[in-house]
C-alpha cells in the first residue's frame, strides 16, 4: 500500500501525458512497473511483464479473465483455511531466443542493454525496445547483437484476442536463430509475497497440443480446480524473414507443447515473429465447450484497436487535465471502476485486484472505465446503450 503518489515510480520520461515510459531495468521497481503497464479490454487483463521469463522473484507474468475465480484450501499453522482468488491463467506471452551456438536469453546467454518500455494510452499499445548482445566477445573479438522491438496489445473490438509482435535485427551475425514461443499453463497465483504460505495452484492442465489445421494452431486447455471453469487458449505464430523458416514441436516437461522456430538470419536484415492468441472460457455466452468453440476472427486486431480506443476516449480530456482536489480520495471500490471519475483513460491499470503491488489509483492513471457508461452514470444514473464495450468494466 502506498501512502503518497510521490512513492509511485512513474518513470523519468513525461514528455507526452498519454504515454507512460520507463528507461532501463530496475529489479526493485519491476513488479510495480508491470502493474502500471497492464493492458486490458474488459474481458482480459495482461500484466506488462517481460516475455522471456517465467514467474520469479522479479517478474510475474499474469493474464486475468473477467469472472474466472477459484477457491482452494491451505493449511496454515495446522489449521485449514479456504480462500478465493482471481485466477492467473496460462501465460501466452512466452518468447525466448538464442543464437545457434549459444544459451537461451532467459538463461543468461544474451546480455540486455538500452531497454526502454512505453505504454501508449491513445492506442492501448505496449512497446518494448532493447539490445541483446553476447556477454563476452567471441574468439575473433566480435560481439553479436540483436536489436529487439516488441509490441503488445489486447484488442478492444475483438475482446478475445491478444497479439504480440517481435522484430529482431541482427548485427555482426549471419546464421541460424532459435526462437521459442508458446503458452505456459504452469502459472500459479504467486505474485503477492504475503500470500506465499497459501495454496497457489488453481489450474489443472487438460490438454496441450497442436490442432489439425493448416496453421498448426497451438492449443492449451486448462480447468480451475474447484469452480471447474475451462479455459482454452489457441495461438498462431507467423514468421516473416528473407529465407523461409522452419518450425518444430517442442514438448516440455509435463507434456506442455511449445514451438521452436529455426530462422536463418542475415546481418542487418529484420525478422518479425507475430503471435496472435485467442481466449475462450466456459463462462462465455453460447459456449458448450471452450475446446470446441468457434474461434474469433484471426485477422490482425491492430487497426481495429486504434479506432476503438479513439472512439472510447473521444469525449474525455487527456489524463491529468481534469481537476480534482488533492484532499479528495479517489472513489475506486475494490472490485469495480468508479463511474464518477473525471478522467477515463484507456487500457492501463484496469482493476486494482489484477495488480500485484500497485494498490492505488492516481488522477494520471486511474482504473479503466467505459467512457460512455461513465458519462451516462454521472449524468442520469443509467447505463448507456451506445457503450462500445459489450461488457463494461463498471459491471464486473
Amino acid at each position: 500500500m502506498l501512502n503518497d503518489v510521490g512513492e509511485l515510480d512513474l518513470g523519468a520520461l513525461r514528455d507526452d501525458p498519454w504515454t507512460l515510459a520507463f528507461e532501463g531495468f530496475d529489479p526493485a521497481n519491476e513488479p510495480r512497473r508491470e502493474a502500471l503497464l497492464t493492458l486490458a479490454n474488459g474481458y482480459m487483463g495482461v500484466r506488462g511483464a517481460a516475455s522471456e521469463f517465467p514467474a520469479n522473484d522479479v517478474h510475474y507474468p499474469g493474464t486475468y479473465l473477467a469472472g474466472v475465480f477459484n477457491r482452494v484450501q491451505s493449511n496454515i499453522n495446522g489449521r485449514d483455511a479456504e480462500h478465493e482468488s482471481m485466477v492467473n491463467t496460462p501465460n501466452w506471452l512466452h518468447l525466448d531466443l538464442r543464437f545457434a551456438e549459444g544459451e537461451w536469453w532467459s538463461e543468461g546467454g544474451l546480455h540486455p542493454s538500452k531497454e526502454h518500455v512505453a505504454l501508449d494510452l491513445r492506442r492501448g499499445l505496449l512497446t518494448r525496445t532493447l539490445t541483446l548482445s553476447d556477454p563476452e566477445p567471441r574468439p575473433d573479438g566480435s560481439i553479436r547483437s540483436l536489436d529487439v522491438v516488441q509490441r503488445r496489445l489486447v484488442s478492444l473490438r475483438h475482446r478475445h484476442l491478444g497479439a504480440q509482435e517481435t522484430t529482431l535485427i541482427p548485427h555482426n551475425y549471419t546464421g541460424r536463430l532459435h526462437v521459442r514461443t508458446g503458452i505456459d499453463p504452469t502459472v500459479t497465483n504467486s505474485g503477492v509475497a504475503e500470500y506465499k504460505e497459501l495454496n497457489s495452484h488453481h489450474l489443472m492442465l487438460l490438454e496441450s497440443t497442436t490442432l489439425p489445421d493448416e496453421h498448426e494452431t497451438l492449443l492449451s486447455l486448462v480447468r480451475t480446480t474447484q469452480s471447474k471453469i475451462e479455459i482454452a487458449m489457441a495461438q498462431r505464430t507467423r514468421v516473416e524473414s528473407e529465407v523461409p523458416s522452419s518450425e518444430r514441436r517442442e514438448v516440455r516437461p509435463g507434456g506442455i507443447e511449445f514451438r521452436r522456430h529455426l530462422i536463418q538470419v542475415s546481418s542487418d536484415q529484420p525478422v518479425i515473429i507475430d503471435s496472435t492468441t485467442a481466449v475462450v472460457t466456459g463462462r462465455d455466452a453460447a459456449i458448450s465447450s471452450p475446446r470446441e468453440a468457434p474461434w474469433p476472427s484471426w485477422t490482425a486486431p491492430r487497426s481495429a484497436c486504434a479506432s476503438c480506443w479513439h472512439r472510447t476516449r473521444s469525449s474525455v480530456p487527456a489524463c491529468g487535465t481534469a481537476t480534482r482536489s488533492r484532499s479528495t480520495p479517489p472513489r475506486t471500490p475494490r472490485n469495480r471502476a468508479a463511474p464518477s471519475w473525471p478522467c477515463a483513460p484507456i487500457c492501463s491499470t484496469p482493476l486494482r485486484r489484477w495488480h500485484r503491488t500497485c494498490h492505488c489509483a492516481t488522477p494520471a492513471y486511474p482504473p479503466v472505465v467505459c467512457t460512455a457508461r461513465a458519462t451516462a452514470a454521472t449524468s442520469s444514473g443509467t447505463s448507456c446503450s451506445s457503450c462500445p464495450w459489450s461488457i463494461c468494466a463498471t459491471r464486473m
